[in-house]
C-alpha cells in the first residue's frame, strides 16, 4: 500500500476506530470501505473516503468519484476532480462532461481547477476534437462519442462571463482548442480590457471563433492605434487571416511606429500582388537601418512580382547583412540560365558569407559553358579555398585542366590539393605517377594517404610498388595499409594447400 494511501486509511481511523485494531486489509476491502463512508452524512468522513479512493484507478473507484463531484461539500467535489485528472491527460466523456459541468460551480476554486482542464477535455477521445485534413483544409471531424457541441458552447461561453478573472484567462487561454465553439459577441469585451495580455488572448479566441465576422471592424478598429506593440502584433496575425476583409486594416498597420508591425503588415499586402505596395516593399527590403531578421521573410513576398522583382534582389547583393545576401542570391541562382549577367554569380564567389559564394557557384556550375578560359582562371586565384576548388571543375579541356591541377599543387588548402592530384591521375599526364609517388612523402598525412589511394591500382608497377613499400610505415589510416599489403604482397593471401596456378589472379 503506497505510503500516501497509509496516511490517509489512519486519517479514516479517526472515524473507524475499529480499523486500527484490524488487520492489513485488500485493496477491495478498502475500496469497499470508502464505498461505505462515502454515504454517511458526516462530510469529515466523506472528504476523508474520497482522499483514500481516489488513489485507486478501479472502475469502483472512478464512479465513485464521479458520484463525488455533485456532493455538496466543495471540498470533496475538489478533491475527487483532482483525483480524476491527475494522472491521466486525455480524459473520458463522463469526466469530460464534468469538468465542463463544474465550471459553473459555486465554488470559485472549483471553477478555476475545471477551467484549467480544458486542455485536457480537448485530448480527451470522446470530445469529438479530431482533426483532419479535407480538400488541403485542416477541419474538424466528430466522433461517435463526442460531447454535444451545443452543451460545449454553452459551458464555455458562460464561463467567459464569469466573476472570476482567472476563469475567465483560462477559458481564453484554452479557446484554440475548441474552434468555431465561441461566439464572437462573447469574445468582443475582452478587446477594451486593461490588460495587454487578456486582448492578446481575445484576438487569439476571435480568430478560431465562429468565422463569420462581418459587423466585427467597429470593434476591432480602435486596436489599430493600441499603445502596445504585442497588441497590434497579434492585431496583425488576426487581420491576416481575414484575406480581403482584413485589408483595410493591414494597410493602415503598414504605417505603424513598430517595424515589427510596419513589415510584417508590409509582407502580408505584398503577398497579393498588387502593385500599390511595391514601392513600398523596395524601399525596406533596402532600408539598412531596419533589422535583417525584420527584412528577410520580406524577400519571399518580392518574388509575388516576378520580373519586376529581380533588380531588387540583385540590390540586395549589396546588403550588410549575410542573410539577406544570402536569400537574395539563393533566389537568383534558381533563374533560367542566360537571364541574368555572369558578373552578378562571378562577384558572389568574392563574398564573405560561405553561403553566398554557395549559391554563386551553383549558378556558375549550370552555366559552365558560358564561363570563358580567363574567367575560370580567375577562379584558381580566388582567397576562398573552395572556390578554387571550383575552378578545378569548372576548367572541361583536358589541357587547361592540368594546367589547373599542377598549378594547384602548391596550394595552402589540403583539400584543393587533394582535387589537383585527382584530376592529374584522371588526366594522366606525362609524369602523373612521379607527382603521385613524390606525394607519397609529402608533410601532409592526407595528402601522403590520399596519393597512396590514387596509386592502389598500379601496384605491378615496380616503381609504384617500390614507393608504396616505403610508404606503408608512414601510413595512418589502417584499413589502407591493411589494403596495400593486400595489393603488395598477394602470396600472403593465398589460401593454404591451394596450386597458386589455380588462383585466379586479383583484377587491378
Amino acid at each position: 500500500m503506497p505510503a500516501m494511501v497509509y496516511i490517509l486509511t489512519t486519517i479514516l481511523c479517526v472515524f473507524f476506530p475499529v480499523w486500527a485494531q484490524a488487520k492489513p486489509e485488500s485493496e477491495a476491502e478498502t475500496i469497499g470501505k470508502c464505498l461505505q463512508a462515502l454515504q454517511s452524512p458526516d462530510s469529515d468522513i466523506r472528504r476523508a473516503a474520497a482522499l483514500v479512493i481516489g488513489k485507486y484507478d478501479t472502475p469502483e473507484a472512478q464512479a465513485a468519484l464521479l458520484r463525488c463531484l455533485h456532493d455538496q461539500d466543495a471540498g470533496i467535489r475538489q478533491s475527487a476532480l483532482v483525483s480524476l485528472t491527475e494522472e491521466s491527460r486525455a480524459l473520458s466523456v463522463e469526466v469530460s462532461l464534468a469538468i465542463l459541468r463544474l465550471l459553473s460551480d459555486e465554488d470559485v476554486h472549483i471553477r478555476r481547477i475545471s477551467s484549467s482542464l480544458l486542455d485536457n477535455v480537448a485530448m480527451g477521445q470522446g470530445t469529438g476534437l479530431r482533426f483532419v485534413v479535407v480538400d488541403g483544409r485542416i477541419v474538424r471531424q466528430a466522433s461517435s462519442s463526442a460531447i454535444d457541441e451545443k452543451v460545449l458552447g454553452t459551458a464555455l461561453n458562460q464561463a467567459l462571463a464569469d466573476a472570476d478573472s482567472s476563469v475567465r484567462r483560462n477559458i481564453l487561454l484554452n479557446a484554440r482548442y475548441f474552434p468555431g465553439v465561441l461566439q464572437s459577441e462573447s469574445l468582443l469585451p475582452f478587446l477594451s480590457n486593461a490588460s495587454p495580455e487578456i486582448v492578446v488572448l481575445a484576438l487569439q479566441a476571435l480568430a478560431s471563433a465562429q468565422p463569420d465576422t462581418s459587423g466585427l471592424w467597429p470593434e476591432i478598429q480602435p486596436l489599430l492605434q493600441h499603445p502596445q506593440t504585442a497588441v497590434r502584433l497579434e492585431l496583425l496575425n488576426y487581420l491576416s487571416q481575414l484575406a480581403e476583409d482584413g485589408l483595410q486594416g493591414l494597410e493602415i498597420l503598414a504605417d505603424d511606429q513598430s517595424p515589427a508591425v510596419r513589415l510584417g503588415a508590409l509582407r502580408q499586402l505584398a503577398n497579393t500582388g498588387s502593385d500599390n505596395f511595391f514601392k513600398k516593399l523596395q524601399q525596406a527590403l533596402l532600408d539598412e537601418s531596419l533589422p535583417a531578421e525584420l527584412r528577410l521573410p520580406l524577400l519571399n513576398s518580392l518574388r509575388n512580382y516576378g520580373d519586376a522583382g529581380r533588380p531588387v534582389f540583385q540590390a540586395v547583393l549589396t546588403s550588410k547583412s549575410p542573410s539577406l545576401r544570402a536569400a537574395a542570391m539563393r533566389h537568383l541562382s534558381q533563374q533560367p540560365a542566360g537571364m541574368l549577367p555572369m558578373s552578378i554569380f562571378l562577384g558572389g564567389i568574392r563574398d564573405s558569407q560561405r553561403e553566398v559564394r554557395s549559391y554563386a557557384s551553383i549558378a556558375l556550375q549550370r552555366q559552365q559553358k558560358a564561363l570563358s578560359e580567363s574567367q575560370i582562371r580567375e577562379l584558381l586565384h580566388n582567397p576562398y579555398p573552395e572556390i578554387r576548388s571550383l575552378a578545378l571543375r569548372l576548367a572541361g579541356k583536358r589541357s587547361l585542366a592540368l594546367e589547373f591541377a599542377n598549378e594547384a599543387l602548391l596550394d595552402e588548402d589540403i583539400e584543393v590539393r587533394k582535387s589537383a592530384l585527382q584530376i592529374i591521375a584522371a588526366q594522366r599526364s606525362d609524369a602523373w605517377l612521379e607527382i603521385l609517388m613524390l606525394s607519397l612523402e609529402d608533410e601532409n598525412p592526407d595528402i601522403r594517404d590520399y596519393a597512396a589511394t590514387l596509386l592502389q591500382t598500379q601496384t605491378r608497377n615496380p616503381q609504384v610498388a617500390q614507393a608504396l613499400q616505403k610508404y606503408l610505415p608512414l601510413c595512418q589510416n589502417e584499413a589502407l595499409r591493411m589494403r596495400l599489403q593486400q595489393l603488395l604482397n598477394p602470396a600472403v593471401n593465398t589460401p593454404r594447400n591451394v596450386p597458386r596456378s589455380t588462383i585466379i589472379p586479383r583484377r587491378q
